[in-house]
């Protein structure tokens, strides 16, 4: 949805294996999404989105449910 998952993960290889992330797509597009920020330690620093658009619908709800179930 953003661009700062590059600055911290660098590569979306390293996302795939050291992060975590669940999103909610709507017309191909991202609606909300959930993922780590930083993850170490036994914890995740997690950062939820949801787009303009589809905001006030529950959808940062669902994926961090989602995410975590």
């Amino acid at each position: 949805m953003d661009s700062s998952y590059e600055s911290l993960w660098q590569l979306a290889e390293h996302f795939i294996k050291q992060g975590l992330g669940y999103c909610i797509m709507r017309d191909d597009h991202f609606a909300s999404a959930c993922n780590s920020m930083f993850v170490g330690g036994g914890y995740a620093d997690i950062d939820i989105v949801t787009a303009d658009d589809y905001q006030q619908q529950g959808l940062a709800t669902l994926v961090i449910n989602d995410l975590f179930s």
